[in-house]
């Protein structure tokens, strides 16, 4: 994790917070440059999910709701 938030944090995407109340924890928060960019994926990924389920009527869309949502469910309870 160290190593990934040193090269976000040198590329200028995320700075580390350290409260003077407690050094031994970090916060990592996103910057400006980091949100927008953040942003802007989220925005591709909506456009490939879009074009992934597109083939999909609102019946074939239910069940894979359904599905995917049981699969998430068994994975978040183990």
């Amino acid at each position: 994790m160290t190593g990934r938030l040193d090269t976000l944090e040198k590329s200028g995407l995320v700075r580390r917070i350290r409260p003077a109340e407690d050094r031994r924890r970090v916060d990592v928060e996103l910057t400006d440059d980091g949100h927008r960019r953040w942003t802007e994926a989220m925005r591709w990924i909506g456009v490939a999910e879009a074009r992934l389920i597109a083939p999909l009527d609102a019946a074939d869309r239910a069940v894979l709701a359904a599905l995917l949502k049981r699969m998430l469910l068994q994975a978040e309870t183990g």
